[in-house]
């Protein structure tokens, strides 16, 4: 079955639902990043729920643009030109794809309530903002719910961010593992199946690569969650990321690419570089940018000895001053191979075929340039 052959059979009730009746999803994959954060479905309409939700998403941290999103509709109305998705949750409706637009339009109400004079709304605004279309889902299945998402949010019109995204595909790629391989749903019966990520592709319209550097990055970051007590480690799942798509740092790291978890040996390498242990600081810092970023130690780990490695790890030089130290040594023997081939090459010279008229102007004129070449050398002599 075809990706719009599947969209069309959805069953996709048009309704319209008063403001109050719409309840934020405190499960919204922008912010949920692991299984412990996920809220219990009982507990989805209770109000301290969901105003915990409603400051997560006005957080300018989570950069969810909301404010601008909410100045827009105070001066044109709420336009609903991309759909509001719901889902049934007791007598009230769960906001599935649409928490951004609710939530903007909750704060232009909260604050015209407020009566301060600048956020006063005219009427013909507010009648725009008093009950809102949206399609009913509650009659879809969770894969069908999903496969909404994953059209809008992966790859697509809202990308979501790499470890929300990645702990989204992680989650639905386990369940289907385990129902499949009738295991247990948890962290430890995950294995990596091309076959099972190839539904996944299918289900949020992704390419299978994707799914596979998701799938991995994520393990692999609870596997340094259980490890470290790190409260940056969120903010470096893209270094994660950037170090297993690497083949020379996933062999030096010993990363299965089955159980996509690292060694006990690689992962405590792992957690000194990025997070710092024994006082020590953090020796990568960033992916590609900067003297301490994760590229450069890879061109170490590569092309370096292991000199060149142990003056990272233990003397804690940057990646970047290390890596332009080898490539001054490459350099070096790269210089030895060229004058080796020079003297080779001219030794093979038979000077009696030289015509009696000597060189010709070409020849001098190489002989010339070779010999700018040799000055400029003996200049470092």
């Amino acid at each position: 079955m075809g990706k719009i052959d599947k969209f069309e059979k959805l069953n996709l009730e048009k309704i319209n639902v008063k403001l109050e009746g719409l309840l934020l999803d405190p499960n919204n994959p922008r912010f949920s990043k692991h299984q412990d954060e996920m809220t219990v479905k009982d507990k989805f309409d209770d109000e301290e729920i969901q105003e915990d939700t409603f400051k997560l998403m006005l957080n300018p941290k989570n950069n969810f643009e909301i404010l601008e999103l909410a100045s827009s509709i105070k001066r044109k109305g709420f336009v609903p030109v991309d759909n509001i998705f719901v889902r049934k949750i007791n007598e009230r409706y769960l906001v599935v794809e649409g928490n951004r637009r609710i939530s903007a339009i909750k704060l232009l109400l909260q604050k015209h309530k407020s009566g301060k004079k600048g956020d006063i709304l005219p009427k013909d605004i507010i009648e725009t903002l008093d009950s809102i279309d949206c399609f009913d889902l509650t009659k879809n299945s969770l894969e069908e719910i999903d496969f909404i998402l994953g059209l809008r949010h992966h790859g697509s019109i809202k990308q979501w961010d790499f470890l929300p995204a990645s702990f989204n595909i992680y989650k639905r790629y386990l369940q289907e593992y385990c129902n499949i391989k009738q295991c247990n749903n948890d962290h430890d019966s995950f294995v990596y199946d091309a076959q099972i990520a190839k539904i996944i592709k299918e289900l949020y319209s992704l390419t299978l690569g994707e799914v596979r550097d998701k799938l991995r990055t994520y393990r692999a970051y609870l596997q340094l969650k259980e490890l470290t007590h790190d409260s940056d480690l969120e903010k470096k799942f893209s270094i994660i990321g950037d170090a297993i798509k690497n083949k020379t740092l996933r062999e030096w790291l010993e990363f299965d690419t089955d159980l996509c978890v690292f060694s006990d040996d690689g992962v405590e390498k792992f957690i000194d570089l990025i997070c710092g242990t024994d006082g020590n600081d953090p020796v990568i810092t960033a992916a590609a940018a900067g003297e301490a970023n994760l590229r450069d130690l890879a061109y170490v780990i590569d092309k370096g000895t292991d000199e060149d490695e142990r003056a990272i790890l233990e003397n804690r030089e940057s990646p970047s001053i290390v890596k332009s130290r080898v490539q001054t040594e490459i350099s070096k023997i790269n210089l030895i191979s060229a004058l080796n081939l020079v003297l080779k090459t001219l030794k093979k010279v038979e000077l009696g075929d030289i015509e009696e008229g000597g060189l010709a102007e070409s020849e001098k004129e190489m002989l010339d340039q070779i010999q700018e070449e040799i000055e400029k050398l003996n200049k470092h002599r």
